[in-house]
């Protein structure tokens, strides 16, 4: 089915989408298929309390869903995207600084990246 959908080969067909039993089906002519699905909260977040002065720290947290006031459905309305953008783009540039001052140790930016990164989402208090 999927390779007569992407030849256009179901001219006249209607494509059908339900979604069962925590399964999306997706039916055109005779043939059915279905994928499990993993459905998010989409309901409209709670309000949060962002602090004024937010850090950095505080808005690469929120965006990553941490702590737990701040789901991925409450930070995906909250407005923040292009503070979200600007922290991870100086914490992007402040890694590149770190990384090339020790770059005789060979240790891979991505790992180092991600290595700080973890340090900073699981701190206990921003």
């Amino acid at each position: 089915m999927l390779l007569l959908l992407a030849k256009g080969e179901l001219a006249g067909d209607a494509i059908e989408l339900d979604v069962e039993d925590q399964h999306l089906r997706v039916r055109a002519g005779h043939s059915t298929l279905r994928f499990k699905g993993r459905w998010a909260d989409i309901s409209p977040a709670p309000l949060t309390d962002i602090p004024l002065d937010a850090t950095d720290l505080h808005l690469l947290r929120m965006a990553a869903g941490q702590p737990a006031p701040y789901p991925p459905a409450a930070t995906a309305v909250s407005g923040l995207d292009v503070e979200f953008a600007a922290a991870e783009q100086r914490f992007q540039q402040a890694v590149t600084r770190a990384h090339k001052s020790l770059k005789a140790y060979n240790i891979p930016r991505d790992t180092f990246e991600a290595s700080i990164r973890a340090l900073l989402l699981n701190r206990s208090k921003p």
